[in-house]
């Protein structure tokens, strides 16, 4: 329920919400990624998996053919990183006084900061082939989407866990 500018959730609503939403957003970053890959002839569709799987064995990245192994190492580290930033997300928002209208571009500027500080400080000491081979606008694109996704998902979410909300009876 709506009270001023915040939303009121029951009690470990923005962790799992955060969580559910990051996987879905990972998925559609994954899913963006691996399309335009193909379409501009950037790599193999598996690739971007591929290169985040390289942060296990930086061979992976330069995989073109099909490999189930660094497949699903990339897939299960992406899906866990997006979990993992999706909740500490929605916990961040769920503890400040954002309007929901303000949520979705909020978290589309806060994955474009996060895509900055994975680009320039983390990526380079842990996975330099994705550094080497993603295009640094792609890899831009690429977050964005996962913010804009994340930043809807919650929105639609915590609206709709507002409205099921029981109303306050004015007692304390």
């Amino acid at each position: 329920m709506a009270i001023g500018t915040r939303t009121l959730l029951p009690p470990g609503t923005s962790l799992l919400d955060g969580a559910v939403g990051g996987i879905i957003s990972g998925i559609i970053m994954g899913l963006v990624s691996m399309i335009l890959f193909v379409a501009l002839r950037i790599g193999s569709f598996w690739q971007p998996m591929y290169l985040i799987a390289a942060v296990v064995n930086q061979e992976w990245g330069m995989l073109q053919r099909f490999d189930i192994g660094p497949l699903v190492v990339g897939m299960v580290i992406h899906l866990a990183v997006s979990l993992i930033l999706g909740a500490v997300w929605a916990w961040i928002i769920s503890q400040t006084a954002v309007r929901q209208a303000a949520l979705v571009i909020l978290s589309l500027v806060a994955f474009v900061i996060v895509w900055a500080v994975a680009q320039f400080i983390i990526l380079p000491a842990i996975d330099p082939m994705l550094i080497r081979v993603f295009p640094l606008w792609l890899w831009l694109v690429a977050h964005a989407v996962y913010g804009l996704v994340l930043g809807l998902y919650l929105t639609w979410r915590w609206s709709t866990a507002a409205v099921a909300a029981p109303a306050p009876t004015g007692r304390m």
